[in-house]
Order: C-alpha cells, then sequence, then structure tokens
C-alpha cells in the first residue's frame, strides 16, 4: 500500500453517515461498525506516524480512538479529525465535509465523484495540474467548493451547465477556467458566493448572472471580459427598493476589460460594501447615486476613462475607508464634503485634471487617513502654517500641486513613510525641524522645487539624524542647495536610488558611498563637486552621465584624468581586507538575505490578517514604482535640459 507522510499542515475530514453530528465525550456510549474500523485501520496502514499520533487506533471501539468521532445513536463514524494525509479513505461512502487544502496532490482526486453525500469541499491550494473529471459537477448535496489557486483546466460550460444544484459558494480563482460565462450560470439560485479571478474567462458578463437574488460576493477580476454593464437591470428602473441583487456586498471587477459608462443601478445595491472596478475602461461620469450608499466601506475606480466632477455627496457615504478615482480625466474641484468621512483611511484623487483651492476644510473630521495622493493635478494649497491637522499620515503624495511654501503643519506628522512634493512651486529653505520627523521615510522627493540651502557643519547634524532613515528613495534634484555631502551619507543602507542632481553641490564626493551595497539609481550630475570620483565598490557600476556637469570631478568612470593620485580609497584597485573584511562581507551578504526574507514575509503576514492592508500595500508599491519611473524621466529631461533652470 502506498505510503505518504504525516505534514504539519492542519486537515480536517468529516465522514457524516447520518445527519447528526456526534459529541465526543459520550463516544465510549457506542461501538463503531466493523466497516468503518476496517476502513480506518487500512487509512492508518497507508500513512507514516513518526510520532505514533495513532497509536490508539486498536482495538474494537474506533470511537474511542484519538481523532475520530461517531454519532452516539448509529455508532457511525462521522468525524476523522487528524494532520495533512495526502490519501483518505474512498470506502468512507458518506463523506461530507473533505479540507485537504494546502497539500500537494498534482492530480485530482478522481473518487470524489462517487461521494454523493459531499457537500464541502476544499482542495485550494496544491499544484493540481489537471482536468476536473465527468461527473464532478453532478454531486447533488455540494453546497461549498474551493479549488482557488491550483492549475485545473476546465471550461465555463463543463462548470456551469446544469451543475451543482444546491451550491452556495464556488472559488475557483487563479486556475485555467477557459470560455464563456453561460446564461445557465443564473440557475444557480443558492449562490451566495463567486469568486474567478485570474482565469481566462472571456465575452460578456451574462444578465442572469445579476437575477442571482442570494448573491453576496462576486468576483471577476483578471480576466478577458468584453462589453459594458447593462444599463439597466430588471426590476431597477422605476423603483429602488426592488434590486435585483439585495444581498450583493462585494462587487469586484478588477481588470476585467469592460468598457461603457457605469450604470446608474450599481447605486441601488444598498448593502454593498466593496465596489472594486479598477483598472477598465469605464467612461462618463461618476453617478451621484453612488452617495447614497450607506454601507459602502470600499469604492474604487482607479485607471478608467471616467470624466465630470466627482459627485458632492460622496461625502455622505459615512462608512467609507478607501476612495481611490485616481488615473481618471476626472474635472472641477474636489468637494469639500470629503473631509466629513470620519472613517476614510485612504483617499487618491492623483493623476486626474482636478484644479482649484485645497484649505483645511478638506481634511477637518479626517483622523483615520492613512494615505493622501493628490498629485498630478492642478491643485493650489492654501493651508495655514500653523494648522494643526487631526490626523497622523503616513503617505503623503503632493507632487505637481502648488504649496508656495514648505509646508510647516507638517511638523506634527510623526509617522509618515511616503513623502513626495516634488514639482510643487515651493521655495525658500528646507526647515531644520524636518530631518527630526523623518525617522521613518522610505521615500522622500523634493524634486523640482526652488528649495536652497547649504551644508556647512549645523546642517550635517541635520543629516546625521537622517542616518536613521529607512530610505529606498531620495530625491533632492533641481534645486538650490549647495555644501558639502557628509560621510554618513553611507548610514542610508537600504537606499536604492539617490539623485542629487542639477544643484550647487560641492567638495568632494564621500567615499563613504562605496559602501551602499543597495544602490541601483545615481545621480550627481551638474552640480559642483571635485577631486576623485570614488570609483569602487557599488560605485563602479554607475556610467559617467551619473557624473557629467561636475568641471572639478577626476577619474573613472569619467574621460578626466586626475592630476595626481588622489586619496587613497580602500578597495579601489582592487585590494582584499586581510583583516575583518571577510567577517565584515559575511555579516553583509547574512544581513541582505534577511532583509529580503523581511520583505518578502512581514508584507504577507500583514495582508493575511486584513484586507485593506493589503490593498494599501500593494498600492504603495505601485505609487513608489511610478516615482522611480517618474524620478529617471526627470533625470532624462535633466540631461536634455543640463539644467537651465537654475544656470
Amino acid at each position: 500500500m502506498e505510503t505518504s507522510s504525516l505534514l504539519y499542515t492542519f486537515v480536517t475530514v468529516i465522514c457524516l453517515m447520518t445527519g447528526w453530528l456526534a459529541d465526543y465525550g459520550n463516544a465510549q456510549l457506542v461501538n463503531c461498525k466493523a466497516s468503518d474500523r476496517e476502513t480506518l485501520i487500512d487509512f492508518k496502514n497507508g500513512l507514516v506516524d513518526p510520532k505514533n499520533l495513532l497509536s490508539s487506533w486498536e482495538g474494537s471501539n474506533c470511537c474511542q480512538w484519538w481523532g475520530v468521532g461517531c454519532n452516539n445513536w448509529t455508532g457511525d463514524v462521522i468525524v476523522v479529525d487528524i494532520h495533512n494525509p495526502d490519501k483518505v479513505p474512498e470506502s468512507c461512502g458518506s463523506l461530507a465535509v473533505l479540507d485537504l487544502s494546502h497539500n500537494i496532490f498534482h492530480s485530482f482526486p478522481q473518487w470524489l465523484v462517487n461521494v454523493s453525500s459531499l457537500m464541502y469541499i476544499d482542495l485550494s491550494f496544491n499544484s493540481i495540474w489537471d482536468s476536473i473529471p465527468v461527473g464532478f459537477t453532478k454531486l447533488p448535496n455540494l453546497r461549498f467548493l474551493n479549488l482557488r489557486g491550483n492549475g485545473l483546466m476546465v471550461s465555463t460550460y463543463q462548470l456551469f451547465e446544469e451543475s451543482w444544484s444546491k451550491i452556495e459558494v464556488i472559488q475557483l480563482g487563479f486556475n485555467f477556467v477557459q470560455g464563456k460565462l453561460p446564461p445557465s450560470i443564473g440557475n444557480l439560485t443558492s449562490l451566495t458566493h463567486l469568486a474567478l479571478p485570474g482565469n481566462s474567462i472571456e465575452g460578456n458578463i451574462p444578465n442572469s448572472i445579476f437575477k442571482l437574488c442570494s448573491l453576496e460576493y462576486l468576483d471577476l477580476s483578471y480576466n478577458n471580459l468584453t462589453g459594458s454593464l447593462p444599463e439597466h437591470l430588471e426590476g431597477t428602473k422605476y423603483y429602488l427598493y426592488e434590486s435585483p441583487l439585495p444581498h450583493l456586498q462585494n462587487l469586484v471587477l478588477t481588470r476585467t476589460r469592460l468598457v461603457g459608462i457605469l450604470p446608474n443601478w450599481l447605486g441601488q445595491l444598498q448593502n454593498l460594501v466593496q465596489l472594486n472596478l479598477d483598472s477598465n475602461f469605464f467612461h462618463g461620469s461618476v453617478p451621484a447615486a453612488f452617495g447614497t450608499l450607506r454601507h459602502l466601506a470600499v469604492l474604487i475606480l482607479k485607471q478608467n476613462e471616467l470624466n465630470g466632477t466627482l459627485p458632492n455627496n460622496l461625502g455622505q457615504i459615512s462608512n467609507l475607508s478607501i476612495l481611490d478615482v485616481s488615473s481618471n480625466r476626472l474635472t472641477g474641484t474636489l468637494p469639500d464634503s470629503l473631509g466629513k468621512l470620519s472613517e476614510l483611511s485612504f483617499l487618491d484623487v492623483s493623476s486626474n485634471c482636478l484644479t482649484g483651492i485645497v484649505s483645511e476644510s478638506h481634511f477637518a473630521k479626517l483622523t483615520k487617513i492613512k494615505v493622501l495622493s493628490f498629485s498630478w493635478n492642478s491643485f493650489i494649497f492654501k493651508i495655514s502654517p500653523n494648522w494643526d491637522p487631526p490626523f497622523q499620515v503616513e503617505s503623503l503624495l503632493l507632487s505637481s500641486c502648488r504649496l508656495g511654501s514648505f509646508p510647516g503643519w507638517l511638523k506634527s506628522q510623526r509617522h509618515l513613510l511616503d513623502l513626495d512634493l516634488s514639482n510643487a512651486n515651493m521655495s525658500g529653505p528646507i526647515p531644520s525641524w524636518f530631518w527630526d520627523i523623518s525617522g521613518n521615510l522610505s521615500l522622500l522627493n523634493f524634486s523640482s522645487n526652488s528649495l536652497w540651502g547649504q551644508l556647512p557643519n549645523k546642517f550635517k547634524v541635520h543629516f546625521n539624524a537622517f542616518t536613521d532613515l529607512r530610505l529606498v528613495v531620495l530625491n533632492l534634484s533641481r534645486n538650490q542647495i549647495s555644501g558639502q555631502i557628509p560621510q554618513s551619507i553611507s548610514e542610508l543602507h537600504q537606499l536604492a536610488s539617490l539623485d542629487l542632481s542639477c544643484n550647487m553641490f560641492s567638495g568632494p564626493i564621500p567615499s563613504s558611498i562605496i559602501s551602499m551595497s543597495f544602490l541601483e539609481f545615481l545621480n550627481m550630475s551638474y552640480n559642483n563637486f571635485s577631486g576623485r570620483i570614488p570609483y569602487a565598490g557599488q560605485m563602479s557600476t554607475f556610467e559617467a552621465s551619473s557624473f557629467s556637469g561636475n568641471p572639478g570631478l577626476c577619474g573613472a568612470p569619467l574621460a578626466v584624468e586626475c592630476s595626481d593620485s588622489g586619496p587613497s580609497i580602500p578597495g579601489i584597485n582592487g585590494e582584499i581586507d586581510n583583516g575583518d573584511g571577510y567577517i565584515v562581507d559575511k555579516w553583509l551578504y547574512l544581513a541582505i538575505g534577511l532583509g529580503f526574507a523581511a520583505g518578502v514575509l512581514i508584507p504577507y503576514l500583514l495582508m493575511a490578517f486584513k484586507r485593506t492592508w493589503s490593498y494599501m500595500y500593494f498600492d504603495s508599491v505601485d505609487k513608489v514604482a511610478d516615482a522611480l519611473l517618474y524620478l529617471r524621466c526627470k533625470t532624462s529631461a535633466c540631461f536634455r535640459n543640463h539644467c537651465y533652470h537654475r544656470r
């Protein structure tokens, strides 16, 4: 008999022989059936049990065995609760609940088609690269099906033509489901949860799907749908209370390639909690009816072709937590009413054509806001420098807004992670208090302003405070900042992009910069740096364009030779440290590995706990990527224009 290992992932196999559940404590009052005992013995013999967990599986009464539960009236085995077998007893003919998720099966268990009693099946994340066997969709009692995260190849016709009559939950995300959704999907009248994201479904969404009165969750994201949402649905033309989807709470149609206008009936789904239409081709205006969705917490309309103005009554959605209308063609002003949304944590209106004045009233009750993104609009900020905001923001992106002077109200913000004030029409010095509030920053962009100052010893103190930063992106380009770069810049261990171009920096490039091993982008062009370039370590990966426009610089990668040997820079001629260098290298590589692991695992664990964190995390990743692309484009423009704006 084929053997298998008892793994650590939790698994529950429940065999229902009758409609009654057993009480473990009274299981000893009955004896199990001989046929059930023999089945369990065969099951045990097919397992490797290094911890001897099944040592109690002896004797005639299997109802007293560990992990086994029986019906007190009949003695039927109804519960088998152990750890992660990759083989289950096929002869358990009344099996009702089967959870074998997070294993590695590769092939679909063919025997399931013969277990007509099954009500609950979870085979998610099993790497099943197989087809669904004929007859599986005819299981008469199935109510819950989760096959998410496999490689299953199946047609929509096979799934939804004359399929499970009692099904309530279907989760088939991230497989290879192909074809058009048939009108017969509307026959699944008990369906409450339909999730088919990340497949190859094409064609229109059939109108019959909107007649599923019990539906609470619909997710068709990341498919190749065509067409538009119907302009009218049966029951919504005249009477608001006749919504055809009275229980729908989540409608997720991200990246489905849908076109057309947003129909007004979306505003009649009075129990809607999440509406996510991200990255489609919808045009027209945002329906004012959205303002009546009193339970709505998530409204995501970003990356479409919407135009017109934002409805003022959006401020009436008192439960709204996430509002993202970025990357559209919206015009007009920002409604003051948004300042009333006391539950709002994420607000992104960036990359539109919005104009007008932004004042304190727009933030009056935003006590929970964490992300504010107004970039790439034409807003004029008129906010008192003495204003005390009601929030502690983590991501503040105001690129291309008109701020005038450096915003004094930032002094109260102690939890900033991302700060983009580029091209914000700011002039004057960077205030000294700013470096005291910047300890958590990962992105800092002050580029394309008229900020000035020097880097004498006093500014070095500020820059030394800078060394506790977790900076990944630092851009001070196209300003009027002068002085020398301190050696302490090398303490920015995680820095990946550094742009100091088009300023008035002077003096030597600090030799400590060669130890910045994560640095992928560097631009020090068009300043007044002098001396030999410390061309070693990570610095040796950058081209001459990173240092051009500095008449006093010499040495590789520039074609200008130095007139003397210049200061000695360790490692520049390939010397190997015979002292502690080897140990330092080992710790460096270990730190890199641990940092990479933490960077991958920590966001995953956080996102596993809360969907909103997941959205905010990935949106932050998008913003950082956009910022890097934006900085690279601006750098190219700087090279072309040679910073003539200040010379």
